[in-house]
């Protein structure tokens, strides 16, 4: 179901999901414009991988399945299974968030959903799946998507997914709805307004092990840049996109060496326009950890407006009907921005 004006007070339910109001307006307006583009790098595109929390995961998994033959693995922070919301701005704020509510928990028709999709032409096909890596990773203490949701999330790529390839770190105990770090953000179990947890355990660190083999340690201090690129070409109007996204890019992969991808969607309220800023993109870790492993970070942008406010990924509906698939606006914008930084210079 498309989310229209005449539905938008209906979006007040996913905003106290969320955990509050939504930020006034920071960054909706008057933000700077970067002028240029993504650079064509010429990345491997046999190994590029997504990642995201929260609605930066259900983005994740509808990447990952939706485009099978591009994206080679995923890692879900606290994320559903694919199509959890059918479409539906209620179910997206019950079955894929609470599983007390009326609605239950998501079931394994999802896996059959996607099969049906790539059956329609939809989605890539899902034999695709077969061979990739997965990372799961959801906290005990998680009151926003709870740990019933992520078990799903572990039955849907068991049905799809060679459980060889599936690492899964289910109900951690001590953690809340949070990117877990070592030592960065807030407290672990009760998420202060990043999202982002100081939990002991280096999230990207273990979703990129688990998504790329053995790592390289981390260097101490990012040494690449952090470049800000305009979104405008890849996103029409109403997709949801920001004017702006980042990309991260190790001295090394500047440097004319062959490097892969990894895209990494933010949750609601973290994107960089908002009072998050750039945090979830320098305090998570990816940026050490693409330095020393050949890794070029992807980080695409949401603006709030008023049918999202809090800027979350589309995972119910409100930027196109088709937003699971191959057509949906975020999910192509995406997949474009993939293909210039891995084509050929």
């Amino acid at each position: 179901m498309r989310i229209t004006a005449v539905q938008a007070t209906v979006v007040t339910a996913l905003v106290a999901a969320c955990g509050g109001p939504a930020p006034e307006t920071a960054g909706a307006s008057g933000e700077a414009i970067s002028t240029g583009g993504l650079p064509e790098l010429g990345l491997d595109p046999s190994e590029t991988t997504v990642s995201g929390l929260s609605s930066g995961a259900f983005m994740a998994v509808q990447m990952h399945v939706a485009s099978s033959a591009t994206v080679h693995g995923a890692a879900v922070f606290a994320g559903g299974p694919y199509l959890c919301s059918s479409g539906e701005l209620g179910a997206a704020t019950t079955t894929c968030m609470d599983p007390s509510s009326s609605a239950g928990v998501p079931s394994l028709a999802s896996a059959q959903d996607a099969r049906v999709a790539a059956a329609l032409g939809l989605i890539d096909p899902v034999s695709n799946l077969r061979s990739s890596r997965v990372f799961l990773f959801g906290g005990a203490d998680d009151v926003v998507v709870h740990p019933a949701v992520m078990a799903a999330t572990a039955r849907f790529y068991g049905a799809l997914v060679d459980p060889a390839g599936i690492e899964a770190m289910l109900a951690v105990p001590g953690t809340g709805h949070v990117f877990p770090t070592i030592a960065r953000g807030g407290p672990c179990a009760s998420p202060d307004s990043t999202y982002i947890g100081a939990c002991g355990l280096d999230g990207a660190g273990l979703a990129l092990a688990q998504l790329y083999g053995p790592l390289h340690p981390a260097s101490t201090t990012p040494g690449g840049t952090l470049e800000r690129f305009s979104q405008r070409p890849y996103g029409p109007g109403g997709s949801g996109l920001a004017a702006d996204g980042y990309v991260y890019v190790p001295a090394a992969c500047e440097g004319g060496q062959t490097c892969r991808l990894h895209v990494v969607f933010h949750g609601c309220k973290q994107y960089a326009t908002g009072p998050v800023g750039v945090r979830f993109m320098t305090e998570t870790g990816f940026l050490e950890r693409a330095d020393t492993n050949r890794l070029v970070i992807l980080f695409p942008q949401i603006s709030p407006s008023d049918v999202n406010p809090n800027g979350c990924w589309d995972f119910w509906g409100y930027s196109d009907e088709a937003f699971a698939t191959k057509a949906g606006p975020q999910v192509a914008a995406v997949r474009e921005m993939i293909s210039r930084l891995t084509a050929t210079p």
